[in-house]
């Protein structure tokens, strides 16, 4: 998967340098926004040691080929993300602010998508790690 997701990146990076089209930079763009979520989904994987079956050879993919290219570090990410499957939903759950407080209303709701669409998701996720 990680291969996959890279030759996808690539080709995607390609495919905006071949054919520079504002359509076609859009479209790699969320493309490439797309792959970069699965790399995010991969470092979980690499965080519950599923990524492979050699514990230093799975840290190790998980950091270089999926976390360190968005700028993370897969083992604070894993330090704070297993504190969250022992105590799920308790107040000191890393994990609360992003999947707490719903229902919400429709302006809260089109106020996390215009964070996630722009990114600043990201950094709300990110200041438990640093």
């Amino acid at each position: 998967l990680v291969g996959m997701d890279w030759i996808a990146i690539v080709g995607l990076l390609w495919l905006s340098i071949a054919v520079p089209r504002p359509v076609v930079w859009a479209l790699c763009f969320f493309g490439i926004a797309r792959q970069q979520l699965a790399l995010a989904l991969l470092v979980h994987d690499a965080a519950h040691k599923r990524l492979a079956a050699n514990p230093k050879t799975n840290d190790w993919i998980g950091q270089v080929f999926c976390a360190a290219p968005l700028f993370f570090s897969m083992h604070s990410y894993r330090a704070l993300h297993l504190k969250h499957h022992q105590n799920p939903l308790a107040p000191d759950d890393p994990d609360l602010s992003l999947i707490g407080g719903y229902p919400v209303a429709a302006s809260s709701f089109r106020r996390k998508l215009f964070r996630d669409a722009t990114g600043l998701s990201y950094f709300k996720f990110i200041r438990y790690f640093i």
